[in-house]
């Protein structure tokens, strides 16, 4: 129920975006795979922490935890810089050879900056989202694959369309050279 609610939050949150999507309409173009690499980079950390509190090769705490807690983090920070980069590249490409916005287009540089900053931003807030409540169900018992994976899908949605939209204004206000 919370992940129909957060879906159609999305939703909402995407119609009243509707100004900047029509003036610039390429934008479009990058939203599905940026969301879908925040769900494969989230989801992956995920299963990862909840089989190691399981395994007890990572503590359920915050601070001064294990190398394993740290590799893992380190590794989806990594994915988190790096795949937007190949995102905003290729949706700059498909929207130059498909003509999207009919010559409204964004730049190679404004589309991958707006990939990677709006990634970077949902990638560390959606790990903070996912270690809190992974630690959180462990520590209550619960399995966190049963409960922290739908959460997460929705969550990671929310922070990952709503820091898009928060990139995207803050660089036309800044008045960086996105078209």
């Amino acid at each position: 129920m919370l992940s129909a609610l957060g879906s159609i939050g999305v939703g909402f949150l995407l119609g009243t975006s509707e100004i900047i999507i029509e003036s610039l309409p390429g934008l479009l173009v990058q939203v599905p795979p940026l969301m879908s690499i925040r769900g494969a980079i989230g989801g992956a950390f995920s299963a990862r922490l909840s089989t190691a509190l399981h395994l007890g090769t990572i503590k359920p705490q915050l601070r001064n935890n294990t190398p394993n807690f740290k590799k893992s983090f380190i590794a989806i920070m990594i994915l988190t810089v790096i795949l937007p980069v190949w995102i905003g590249g290729l949706s700059y490409l498909v929207t130059v050879l498909f003509n999207v916005g009919e010559g409204h287009h964004l730049s190679l540089l404004g589309f991958i900056l707006i990939a990677e900053l709006s990634s970077v931003i949902s990638g560390f807030l959606q790990a903070l989202v996912t270690i809190f409540l992974s630690i959180l169900t462990y520590r209550r018992g619960l399995d966190p694959d049963m409960v922290v994976s739908p959460l997460l899908y929705t969550t990671g949605d929310v922070i990952g369309l709503f820091s898009i939209i928060f990139v995207t204004q803050a660089l036309i206000i800044s008045g960086v050279g996105l078209i």
